[in-house]
């Protein structure tokens, strides 16, 4: 049965779970801090240590995604798990507003987690964490840590057109969550206000490498079916536009079964109550 869309959802593509500023950082003295770090006071963007870390797998996913979106073919992680470009003027396409972003974070003063948290279900996509301040009990050292938090299975139940997904891996949701910390930029709060300044920003970087833009930050969700499950389940669903501006723009859409994803966030929980009842 096809169902036409019935409410819509906030869910990230980045899919932010943590809007910034819904939460205050915290400051924590370095010798109460859970586990001994010499880099603590290094910035920059690092594959978290401990239990979290980045498997090889994952890493090598993340590496192959950026170095396309920026064009530093150069890009990996060094000895300390921290993510370094030695040759930044080697570039081999990419898009100059990802090394932009990139290269903020990388030379910023704050640093940036990248967290595995496969298969959680507190977790879609991607999020960014609120801030914590560590300060050296002794000295006037301090730096800013968020974590990244990745789901990478998440990206498994994309469904949709090759550019649709490729408009939305890893490396994009890793630039979405940086652009909310690097620089505060925000998603849209309402139809009005679609796709968000970030998504905004993150578009720019999809022209430039001629991939499909997100138009909204906020998915449509629907009930429906994805193969191969035959059930019926919700389906959260996110469209495409490449040539907005010309007589023909091309649409791509882009499908996941939000259940299995991770909880979403309905407008109208009535409206979903009403659908699934008129299905059963």
């Amino acid at each position: 049965m096809s169902i036409q869309p019935i409410l819509r959802a906030v869910v990230c593509a980045a899919l932010v779970a943590l809007r910034l500023g819904a939460g205050s950082g915290k400051t924590v003295a370095a010798s109460d801090a859970p586990r001994a770090d010499a880099m603590r006071y290094r910035s920059g963007v690092r594959n978290a240590p401990g239990k979290r870390r980045l498997n090889a797998a994952q890493r090598q996913q993340v590496l192959q995604s950026l170095r396309e979106k920026t064009g530093w073919q150069s890009l990996a992680f060094d000895e300390a798990g921290f993510l370094v470009c030695p040759e930044p003027q080697v570039i081999n396409g990419g898009s100059a507003a990802a090394r932009r972003l990139l290269g903020a974070a990388l030379n910023g003063a704050e640093v940036y987690e990248l967290e595995n948290h496969n298969a959680s279900l507190a977790i879609n996509f991607a999020r960014l964490t609120a801030g914590v301040t560590y300060r050296f009990f002794n000295s006037d050292a301090a730096i800013s840590e968020s974590s990244l938090q990745l789901d990478f299975a998440d990206f498994t139940f994309l469904r949709g057109d090759e550019l649709a997904c490729r408009a939305f891996d890893v490396g994009v949701a890793i630039l979405h969550e940086l652009a909310h910390g690097v620089w505060h930029l925000r998603d849209a709060e309402s139809d009005g206000a679609e796709p968000g300044a970030c998504e905004n920003y993150i578009n720019r970087i999809r022209r430039e490498l001629r991939l499909p833009e997100r138009q909204t930050y906020q998915a449509r969700v629907r009930l429906g079916t994805l193969e191969p499950n035959p059930l019926t389940r919700v389906i959260a669903e996110l469209s495409f536009v490449s040539g907005r501006n010309t007589v023909k723009p091309q649409l791509y859409s882009l499908r996941w079964d939000a259940e299995s994803v991770g909880p979403i966030i309905p407008v109208n929980q009535a409206a979903l109550a009403s659908a699934m009842a008129n299905v059963r």
